[in-house]
């Protein structure tokens, strides 16, 4: 989640949360990571940082090989 980084364009920090999906990541069994993110889910909802209607993600790529559309 830190400010900035992936899809947090709205530079939302908040420094437990940062530290939870680490230590959610880092639990093998499922019935202990599910109380770590809904935890997560319950910050960002009290603190409710932004309230989304729509996020447009735009993703492009290119490979290096390929010139004005055309494989090399």
């Amino acid at each position: 989640m830190r400010g900035g980084s992936g899809q947090n364009t709205f530079v939302y920090s908040n420094p437990e949360v940062d530290m939870l999906p680490t230590q959610g990541a880092a639990t093998l069994e499922q019935s202990q990571r599910r109380p770590i993110y809904q935890k997560i889910q319950a910050i960002i909802r009290h603190d409710l940082p932004v309230l989304p209607i729509f996020q447009n993600v735009n993703i492009r790529s290119n490979r290096c090989n390929i010139k004005d559309r055309y494989w090399v």
